[in-house]
């Protein structure tokens, strides 16, 4: 079974664009799930209306959300999703017609739990900026890697699939936690099964509207603006690598061999009181400037 997960959100500008890519897709069968979380504007209508317009082969589910779950829309929705193999659709970029198809392929190809790709960047009106990764990049994706760097190269939110087994694995997404690529990511690579393709398979929109906090930071209209976006950012970080430590905790009890346990634990911890300890420096500085409460 596969199945495409659209989280939407506010984005009545985009969403009509973004959901004809997904019925447009050129794989079958082909599940197509939508999530409305409880938007105030008029992307309810505008999905309503291109799905009462739509006569192609794929089965669609609309789910609407009674009140605003944010980080915990995709928790609330995973029991909903069918098992199988998940791609990510957000309801503002654009999937290319051929995206789901060459996943499927790639998953069936190298077994991998989390997969990845790259995309054209483009802007608030659809036009390309460039590429988001070089197309001769070759990302490291050992877990090694992940460990060393702080992060996954590939693991980004835009373009990420999973099959539902890394959920069974490891449990549920845990409540509040935000960057689910992040979460996916590490725990794929702790298993050995991320891969990545350099193929554009989508076009990511980069607008001032977007959730990516890297794009908000360059959008803040003030010091005191950047300076809130930066906290959530460190915040991000060390809710990810709790995580990291609780799901390198969590396989090791479930009795799978974990290549140097210790020094991969080890690791994790290291990033998590580092973070931590940025987080709290930052917030001192934010106390300086008058921001927040002590």
């Amino acid at each position: 079974m596969v199945t495409v997960y659209m989280p939407v959100y506010n984005q009545e500008a985009y969403v009509r664009d973004a959901l004809l890519s997904v019925l447009s897709q050129d794989y079958e069968p082909l599940t197509i799930f939508i999530s409305d979380d409880a938007s105030t504007d008029a992307t309810v209508r505008i999905v309503n209306e291109t799905l009462a317009a739509y006569h192609g082969p794929h089965k669609v589910m609309f789910n609407q959300n009674e009140k605003n779950l944010f980080l915990d829309h995709l928790v609330v929705n995973l029991p909903k999703l069918p098992a199988g193999l998940v791609v990510m659709a957000h309801g503002d970029d654009i999937q290319h017609p051929n995206r789901v198809s060459s996943l499927v392929a790639l998953h069936e190809r190298t077994g991998a739990l989390v997969l990845s790709s790259n995309a054209l960047v483009i802007d608030s009106a659809g036009r390309e900026l460039r590429r988001y990764r070089d197309a001769a990049e070759q990302p490291d994706l050992s877990l090694a890697a992940f460990l060393a760097n702080g992060y996954c190269p590939v693991g980004t939110g835009f373009s990420i699939a999973w099959h539902s087994d890394i959920w069974e694995i490891f449990g549920p997404k845990r409540k509040g936690t935000r960057p689910v690529d992040d979460i996916l990511s590490f725990r794929a690579a702790l298993l050995g099964k991320l891969a990545y393709v350099s193929e554009p398979l989508l076009q990511w929109r980069n607008h001032d509207r977007n959730v990516t906090l890297a794009i908000q930071l360059d959008n803040a209209g003030s010091e005191h603006e950047a300076m809130l976006i930066r906290e959530r950012m460190l915040q991000k970080q060390v809710s990810s690598w709790t995580s990291h430590v609780l799901d390198v905790i969590a396989l090791r009890e479930t009795g799978a061999e974990i290549a140097d346990y210790d020094d991969v634990l080890m690791k994790a911890y290291e990033r998590l009181l580092h973070f931590n300890q940025q987080y709290m420096e930052f917030r001192k500085d934010m106390l300086d400037e008058g921001i927040g409460i002590a």
